[in-house]
């Protein structure tokens, strides 16, 4: 797992790259809050997921705590460009109820990938924006 994290126009953009399971998590947790206490004036934070294939529980308490600490300072927190396997793990524990999802990355971020689905012909869950 690789976790790329840029800023631009007062908002940061976080790119997972492999799974966010179990043996990740805790790296992805570490490498987001060095991140975050040097970018710590960001209020908009965007986590692109479209190249995560797998996620387990462990990888989803990741983003909660990710999503905690932001919003527990003023923050917000998107996802972007959620794949299939990993939108099970938001559907099968109905976190997508305290997350907003993002079909692309918004208007400050260009997309790494635009011809891939967030949601293809699947279920579309929480507000898209």
């Amino acid at each position: 797992m690789a976790v790329i994290c840029t800023t631009k126009d007062n908002a940061g953009l976080i790119k997972i790259t492999g799974p966010l399971l179990a043996s990740t998590a805790g790296a992805f947790r570490e490498q987001f809050g060095t991140w975050r206490k040097a970018e710590s004036d960001l209020k908009d934070i965007v986590i692109d997921l479209s190249d995560v294939d797998m996620m387990d529980s462990a990888g989803l308490g990741g983003l909660i705590a990710v999503l905690k600490g932001i919003t527990e300072g003023g923050g917000n927190l998107k996802i972007a460009c959620l794949q299939k396997n990993p939108r099970m793990v938001f559907e099968i524990t109905r976190t997508y109820r305290i997350l907003i999802f993002m079909r692309r990355y918004m208007k400050r971020f260009k997309p790494v990938n635009k011809s891939r689905s967030v949601y293809g012909n699947g279920i579309e869950m929480g507000p898209l924006r």
